[in-house]
């Protein structure tokens, strides 16, 4: 199987449990997995920058983003 196929299956998982974590307040720690999953994908991803095209590098560094800013903003950080 692609490598490419297995991370960008990776991504959707992380993004979907990541929303499903967000909507509903009993199923909480889907987000915390869907975090995890999503900044694992995401490292493995920029580590192996040549061997990627450049969408999935910037989709990944745009979710790096988006699970810092989301932790920060749930945790009442700032």
């Amino acid at each position: 199987m692609n490598k490419s196929r297995i991370n960008n299956g990776l991504f959707v998982i992380g993004l979907i449990l990541y929303f499903i974590g967000r909507q509903w307040d009993n199923i909480y720690y889907s987000y915390w997995i869907g975090c995890g999953i999503m900044i694992f994908t995401a490292i493995w991803t920029l580590t192996h920058w040549k061997q990627n095209n450049k969408a999935s590098n910037y989709c990944a560094i745009a979710l790096i983003l988006l699970i810092a800013l989301s932790v920060l903003l749930t945790t009442n950080i700032l």
